[in-house]
């Protein structure tokens, strides 16, 4: 979290106020974020489960991601009562109507790319 003060953080919120797409990304932008948020498009997954479908994210990272996808508001995370507990993360309403916002991306990065992936 950037310091409200600092010169960065009201740069931030300046183009937050005149660009949408600049919210759009602060939100889903980053080198995990879309992963993440595409792997629980198509299902609710266990910390341990992303963390192994996420190759070379480390442990520390894929922990910040998820608690930012978390306090804007696209990713729950719900502990379960068995033993022993498990935590569950999964895509709320919001986040779910990330999809074809991501597929649109994909799909860019793949003509951008000429197939080369």
């Amino acid at each position: 979290m950037r310091k409200t003060s600092s010169t960065n953080y009201q740069n931030e919120q300046l183009l937050h106020g005149s660009c949408a797409m600049s919210v759009t990304l602060s939100r889903i932008g980053g080198r995990w974020k879309p992963t993440i948020l595409w792997l629980l498009w198509r299902s609710p997954l266990q910390y341990s489960e992303l963390l192994a479908n996420t190759p070379n994210i480390t442990e520390r990272m894929l922990s910040l991601s998820l608690k930012e996808l978390a306090a804007d508001g696209l990713v729950t995370k719900h502990r379960t009562n068995s033993f022993p507990a498990r935590t569950i993360y999964e895509l709320t309403a919001v986040g779910r109507s990330l999809k074809r916002v991501l597929q649109a991306m994909s799909e860019w990065g793949e003509s951008a790319a000429g197939g080369k992936r």
